[in-house]
């Protein structure tokens, strides 16, 4: 798959976890029957098991919840008696034969072209994803792919950069010339996010963590200077 390309599939979506459903049940389907719902909640429901907060799910947290622990048996890909979240995103994708969350192209409302918004809205999520994902052997497929879907969201934005509304001390600052500096600010970006997969390809853990970081940093100064 081209990392300048946008994914072109469309998945079917896990519905989240009811707040009060019992212990060792499954999650209950949302409105409009099986696969409707965010799979981002159900995710981060799953992921509420991890008590201590150091991004994994033990065995003795699980035990507390026989659904959990059927979902440890089956999706422990790395075998190391824990559920990161990635392994927990595959899981759910392996459950409705689509990919992980967020892999889908952004759609507008009500079936409409994607915005500006909906890229960035999207790349956004792809980057939070990958902040707070295992970087180890057994997810760098998961995270490949979710790196690729940052990169085309980056894209899809970038062709569409003319939409954005910018601040007025941006216009003003930069005159005609100010989508010009928008482009050159979505290249910083993409240049970040091909340094974090090339490292992510070379095994270089801690130099895709700082690729990330820049990229974050480069986002959230794009954010201060042209972001109305």
């Amino acid at each position: 798959m081209s990392r300048f390309c946008s994914c072109a599939l469309v998945f079917a979506v896990l519905a989240p976890l009811a707040a009060a459903q019992p212990q060792g049940e499954p999650p209950r389907q949302g409105p409009g029957g099986p696969g409707r719902g965010d799979p981002g909640a159900f995710i981060d429901r799953i992921m509420e098991a991890d008590s201590n907060g150091d991004g994994k799910i033990s065995k003795e947290e699980a035990e507390a919840n026989p659904f959990l622990a059927r979902i440890m048996e089956r999706a422990d890909s790395n075998g190391d008696g824990a559920l990161d979240r990635a392994e927990v995103e595959a899981f759910a994708a392996s459950r409705r034969g689509g990919p992980p969350p967020g892999a889908a192209a952004p759609e507008g409302e009500e079936g409409e072209p994607a915005s500006f918004e909906d890229h960035m809205e999207h790349a956004g999520g792809a980057l939070r994803r990958l902040s707070r994902a295992e970087l180890t052997e057994p997810n760098l497929a998961a995270n490949l792919e979710t790196i690729t879907q940052l990169q085309a969201a980056l894209i899809g934005a970038k062709a569409m950069a003319k939409q954005a509304e910018l601040r007025d001390e941006a216009k003003e600052r930069y005159g005609d010339r100010v989508y010009v500096e928008v482009m050159r600010w979505f290249n910083k970006a993409l240049r970040a996010s091909l340094d974090a997969e090339d490292a992510m390809l070379a095994g270089q853990d801690e130099a895709v963590k700082s690729h990330l970081a820049k990229l974050t940093e480069v986002r959230n100064q794009a954010h201060e200077m042209f972001k109305d």
